[in-house]
């Protein structure tokens, strides 16, 4: 099995998404939601609405939990990996919102509870999924 800080990540950090990033940092994820409307966004859409249009947004904090809505097993090894590489990507379902990201656990179920977990990555904090 390859490491995953063997993969190589590179993501632009801007100054509209450093509340997301300084959450993941202390262990929480952030999102955004809309003033007017109430509208949730994830991936955090910190300038404007996408329902409603306005740029009335705030940062909130999501749950740190929810249920399996999906996923899948990539088998294929990344490109440069000589290795096999089996990744496990489910959707859980966080206020309404899918929120996609990698597994780490022991059996991906539909309908299963999974907790958000946070791990170190070369520079980078990054949330990932795993059993309650």
């Amino acid at each position: 099995m390859v490491p995953i800080d063997s993969i190589p990540y590179h993501i632009e950090k801007s100054e509209v998404s450093k509340t997301f990033w300084k959450g993941m940092e202390e262990g929480k994820l952030f999102s955004t939601q809309c003033n007017k409307c109430q509208e949730i966004h994830y991936p955090p859409s910190p300038i404007l609405c996408n329902k409603c249009l306005k740029s009335d947004i705030s940062w909130i904090e999501l749950p740190l939990s929810g249920y399996t809505s999906t996923y899948t097993r990539v088998n294929l090894p990344p490109s440069g990996f000589k290795e096999q590489y089996t990744l496990i990507v489910v959707i859980i379902d966080l206020l309404d919102k899918p929120v996609l990201g990698r597994y780490i656990g022991d059996n991906p179920e539909i309908g299963k509870r999974v907790k958000i977990e946070f791990e170190r990555i070369n520079d980078l904090s990054l949330f990932v999924f795993s059993d309650m």
